[in-house]
């Protein structure tokens, strides 16, 4: 009786483990999350100050750029007076294209191809409460530039369901912003400096940019395998000759990443990367002209977190 009892305890224990006998059980895997800006970008890339502004204070980004802190230019968000004697300024320095494909900041306004000479997200807290501008204050910055284009304006960048986009801050009720191209000299030294004087009615992203000249727009996509989606992958379009970043969409079928927005005859590199788990990439790049009804074929390869770290670097 006690044999029979032990050999069903056995069977028991097993019947636990499986359902019934297989040669091999395989889970399935877990979803892949890649989030570019989170795992890419660095935190240096956010440059702090701690300023006091009983006077007004210039603050100098490692490109140059100058930008302009005053007595008074803040209120807390609800609006209510700010004494503000220590400020902690952020600041956000957009300049290669690698930092707007980390920061996944596309030039892209209401799907126009815009053409960037910089951008900043500019954050201000006093005692850990954010800021805003007050009503008549303008953040003022001096953007350095080796060429000069009287038709860059100013944008406003926004974050959304549908991605990130800049809107021209001249379309905003009640503006007051605008850029200006010239060239200023500092009292301490004789050089001059080409670039744009530059006002912005908020703080947050800020842009300087034109739009494209206008082409023939056509729908450009990227065909992967139906694993690469938009939870594991992202596509940029890297426009050769112009500081432009096109982030494509997913189409939600067929591993297709698409956009109507890239003139035909376009010089750009498409750029992939994939995550397949932890510290696990791929990536593929291909340079190429772009064509009416652009279809394009990737190839992933295995790369290293450095290795793409260093590709995004010469870009």
């Amino acid at each position: 009786m006690r044999t029979s009892i032990y050999i069903w305890l056995m069977f028991l224990g097993l019947s636990l483990i499986t359902c019934r006998e297989v040669d091999e059980f395989i889970p399935v895997s877990e979803p892949v999350e890649f989030d570019i800006g989170r795992e890419f970008a660095e935190p240096s890339d956010t440059l702090q100050y701690d300023i006091l502004l009983n006077e007004a204070i210039v603050i100098t980004t490692p490109r140059g750029t100058e930008f302009v802190f005053k007595p008074d230019m803040f209120l807390f968000e609800d609006g209510s007076y700010c004494s503000c004697e220590k400020v902690k300024i952020q600041i956000i320095e957009i300049e290669k294209k690698q930092d707007y494909l980390v920061h996944q900041t596309q030039t892209v306004s209401d799907n126009r191809v815009l053409v960037s000479a910089g951008a900043y997200h500019v954050s201000a807290s006093f005692n850990g409460k954010e800021l805003h501008l007050s009503p008549g204050h303008q953040l003022c910055f001096l953007l350095p530039s080796n060429q000069l284009d009287d038709e860059m304006e100013l944008f406003y960048g926004e974050q959304s369901s549908t991605g990130f986009n800049w809107t021209p801050a001249a379309t905003t009720s009640g503006s007051q912003a605008f850029v200006k191209a010239g060239q200023w000299q500092f009292y301490d030294t004789t050089a001059l400096i080409l670039g744009y004087e530059c006002f912005s009615d908020r703080i947050s992203w800020i842009n300087v940019d034109k739009f494209a000249s206008e082409g023939i727009t056509n729908n450009v996509c990227v065909a992967l395998d139906t694993s690469f989606n938009a939870m594991n992958t992202v596509v940029f379009a890297v426009l050769v000759k112009e500081n432009s970043i096109l982030e494509l969409t997913f189409a939600g079928s067929a591993g297709r990443f698409c956009s109507t927005n890239i003139p035909v005859g376009t010089k750009v590199i498409f750029v992939g990367i994939n995550k397949q788990g932890p510290d696990q990439y791929e990536m593929a790049t291909e340079e190429v002209e772009i064509s009416a009804n652009h279809f394009q074929a990737l190839n992933f390869l295995p790369k290293s977190y450095d290795d793409i770290k260093a590709f995004l670097a010469d870009l």
